[in-house]
């Protein structure tokens, strides 16, 4: 598999156009001419090519990411019994990048959950320390209000004599 070079883009697995000519003993151009007439074809297939550059030499030149319907697209076309050995190892490949790449989302999951947990537990407590702060409060609200009745009452008897 690791003749089969994948990337990914906005967390997608892609292949270029380039690879799939190398591999598949064809020349790039071709290759480019086949994507363009899928294109062409059928307008709904844009969403699994994106046209890029590459650079040679000083020189830029068109180049497709696809993703792996794209691919499975474009390979259909192809023939032979080599072109078969190479699909079966495009779409291992494709599908090794989607469980490493679904096995990094479940780990970056575990890792938000852990911390959406820990927030939740620090509010919590800090909801049970202003309930106790409150509750202390209240008391010594009602602790000034006894005394100062009381006061109220020493004072009321005291200017009686």
């Amino acid at each position: 598999m690791n003749d089969i070079i994948l990337s990914t883009q906005n967390g997608e697995p892609v292949a270029s156009s380039r690879d799939v000519a190398k591999r598949f003993g064809k020349e790039h151009k071709h290759v480019l001419a086949a994507i363009r007439q899928l294109l062409v074809a059928e307008n709904s297939a844009t969403k699994f090519f994106h046209e890029t550059e590459f650079e040679y030499r000083g020189q830029k030149f068109p180049e497709y990411l696809m993703n792996r319907d794209g691919f499975s697209l474009l390979a259909m076309g192809f023939t032979g019994k080599e072109a078969v050995q190479w699909k079966l190892k495009y779409i291992e490949a494709f599908n090794e990048m989607e469980k490493k790449l679904a096995a990094q989302h479940k780990e970056q999951q575990a890792v938000q959950d852990a911390n959406i947990q820990g927030a939740i537990d620090r509010v919590i407590e800090a909801r049970k320390k202003l309930d106790e702060n409150t509750a202390f409060l209240d008391e010594c609200r009602k602790n000034r209000e006894d005394s100062k009745a009381k006061y109220m009452q020493v004072k009321a008897l005291c200017g009686e004599f």
